[in-house]
């Protein structure tokens, strides 16, 4: 035998004593309670109710642009729920279907902790908890929105993947098809797709760094492409050094192979491994300007 409640409410400990007191009773099979859902349509940003909120869940529609939906108050929320104490929790999962999105803004004697926003055509759980019942007040702490894509490892998709928040991916991430970003995409390695790749800002940012000359000038660097092809560009700026001892760069990411000088209009005398660039010291008071262009994979 089940036994549903169809208000929505997990049973009271009183509840299931009154239960077992009935002659005869006996229970087998499982007690559920359902997990009803309550649709709100506002076409802008609107309060939760405390009815709402402790309900289970509530699915979002309606607005047209980025909207903030408020919870209701501390005192409220209390009101809502029976035999409410310190310490009494409920849970609660907002689903945005919209195409905008959705931040949840504190009611008064509301607390928000952990995540408050909801990108795009996602869910975001909360667990609520009461923290005083003289005064109020309620903390409301989110737990994860969906859509946000991070992942520790790498990544592999068999189709298209949308992601309307952040995609961050400390591995590699191979798709067979198209990937579509609305927030920032971070990879420490490399990233592949077989079709399309568009984002909101989809940029690889590699930091300049700067190597100073033994007797003057600079050398500066960066290595704008760290792919599996791979670019480091230099410029020499008034670079002097006088001694015998050549000065070396070590690339920010290997080569896989040694790869090639493709251009060098220092006047300068440079080598390559797949680690390093050397500067050859030309034991002169000359000093030397332009750019070192380095290839390879």
């Amino acid at each position: 035998m089940a036994i549903v409640f169809i208000d929505g409410q997990i049973p009271t400990a009183e509840q299931f004593n009154a239960l077992a007191q009935l002659t005869g009773a006996a229970f087998t099979g499982n007690v559920t309670s359902p997990l009803p859902v309550t649709d709100v349509t506002a076409t802008a940003g609107t309060t939760l109710t405390a009815a709402q909120m402790i309900n289970g869940a509530i699915l979002r529609s309606g607005p047209t642009a980025a909207f903030s939906d408020t919870t209701d108050t501390a005192t409220n929320i209390l009101a809502a729920l029976p035999g409410a104490a310190i310490g009494t929790a409920f849970t609660l999962t907002i689903v945005n279907s919209t195409a905008y999105a959705e931040t949840i803004v504190a009611g008064s004697g509301v607390t928000l902790a952990g995540s408050t926003v909801l990108p795009e055509l996602s869910a975001l759980s909360f667990v609520g908890q009461v923290t005083d019942v003289s005064t109020p007040a309620v903390t409301l702490t989110g737990l994860a929105a969906l859509p946000s894509l991070t992942s520790a490892g790498n990544i592999a998709v068999p189709g298209n993947e949308t992601v309307g928040g952040t995609l961050g991916v400390t591995g590699a991430a191979t798709l067979d098809d198209t990937l579509d970003v609305t927030g920032a995409v971070t990879l420490s390695d490399t990233l592949a797709a077989s079709g399309n790749i568009s984002g909101a800002a989809f940029a690889a940012t590699a930091a300049a760094a700067s190597l100073a000359g033994t007797t003057a000038g600079t050398i500066e660097y960066v290595m704008p492409e760290q792919g599996v092809a791979k670019k480091f560009v230099a410029y020499a700026n008034a670079y002097e050094n006088d001694t015998t001892t050549s000065q070396t760069i070590t690339f920010p990411v290997a080569f896989a192979n040694v790869p090639a000088i493709v251009s060098n209009t220092t006047g300068l005398t440079v080598s390559a491994t797949a680690t390093t660039l050397t500067i050859t010291a030309p034991d002169a008071t000359t000093t030397y300007t332009g750019v070192i262009v380095i290839e390879g994979i």
